[in-house]
């Protein structure tokens, strides 16, 4: 009996591993009116990302790089944002569906990454734009930045 246990702990730790760590790389593709743009960065870098991905995450989600890059206009620019997140994965799930979906999860890695990919990808579009909704300009926050494109993938 005591055979069966190791070997159960052996082959999850080769399927899944106790800490299944990814990387994943988010791009968001922002078009700012000039006039707003220190505005608009200042209002993201000041908003609490970090903390509501640790929270909707259950601790188990981390952005640990973030990079900005700009392409000028002459009215408009657009604004590049790459964030890296490290998420781990089997705590994750385990947390939203159990221990034994998260355990079964690594037998089928290619539609977990894919399920996990396009919910990071839905979600961060739709904070985006719930933020510039909710902006102080209000309806006129969409003149001023749009949400252009948000592609994730894995690293």
């Amino acid at each position: 009996m005591q055979w069966i246990d190791l070997s159960f702990i052996l082959f999850y730790d080769i399927i899944m591993g106790r800490k299944c760590y990814k990387h994943f790389s988010c791009k968001i593709k922002l078009s700012v009116t000039n006039a707003f743009l220190g505005q608009v960065e200042e209002s993201i870098k000041s908003s609490d990302l970090y903390e509501r991905i640790k929270s909707e995450t259950f601790n188990n989600a981390s952005i640990i790089n973030e990079e900005w890059n700009y392409d000028h206009g002459m009215v408009y620019s657009y604004v590049y944002i790459r964030y890296k997140i490290k998420i781990d994965i089997y705590n994750l799930i385990k947390k939203m569906k159990g221990k034994i979906i998260a355990s079964l999860s690594g037998l089928m890695k290619k539609k977990r990454n894919h399920i996990i990919i396009q919910t990071l990808k839905k979600n961060i579009e739709t904070g985006f734009n719930d933020a510039i909704s909710e902006s102080p300009s209000g309806r006129l926050s969409f003149a001023v930045v749009t949400v252009k494109n948000v592609s994730v993938t894995e690293d």
